[in-house]
């Protein structure tokens, strides 16, 4: 079977809503969660199941909560990077509203790459994408294409091992999706 982008997408919300939102706010009355903490929270019940154990059956405190979030980066018994980074990022949401990064890609500009001043979108998706990475704060993301994102590049650029020239196009971006897998 052959799904749309539009479908696949409308799918997981809708999973998310109906499966993992309820498993959040079966605890709502008793921490009254920000839509911060929700997001985190039915992020990690959707990558982990559950939070039940997390959260104590409900008998933990926020900041228990916030302390335990980054143990659950396992599987097998060994600790991997990808799980560490999703646990981080749902930390950093769950403690101010911070963004996490959704999978989705950047689109480059029709010139084939970002550059400073560029703004918009798609430059906050890029340094969605750059947090991810761990080479970007994710108190910085505002969408605009300023010298910090431009030195987030460049590190990536090194990683890469292409041109440090501080832009974000073709031979960045198929590093990332490899990455990602």
């Amino acid at each position: 079977m052959k799904i749309s982008k539009a479908t696949a997408e409308k799918w997981l919300v809708e999973s998310l809503n109906r499966i993992y939102l309820p498993k959040v706010m079966k605890y709502q009355d008793r921490y009254q969660f920000n839509s911060s903490q929700i997001d985190a929270l039915v992020s990690f019940a959707y990558n982990i199941g559950f939070i039940d154990q997390l959260t104590g059956y409900g008998t933990r405190s926020i900041a228990l909560i916030e302390s335990r979030m980054l143990l659950y980066n396992k599987a097998g018994g060994k600790t991997l990077n990808g799980l560490s980074r999703r646990r981080h990022a749902e930390l950093k949401m769950f403690q101010g509203g911070k963004k996490l990064y959704d999978g989705a890609w950047p689109k480059l500009p029709s010139r084939g790459y970002f550059q400073l001043e560029d703004k918009g979108k798609e430059v906050e998706k890029l340094q969605m994408l750059l947090c991810w990475l761990d080479l970007f704060e994710n108190d910085q993301i505002d969408g605009v294409y300023g010298p910090i994102t431009e030195k987030a590049v460049k590190e990536l650029q090194k990683l890469v091992k292409t041109t440090r020239n501080g832009k974000f196009g073709n031979k960045c971006l198929p590093w990332c999706k490899k990455y990602k897998k």
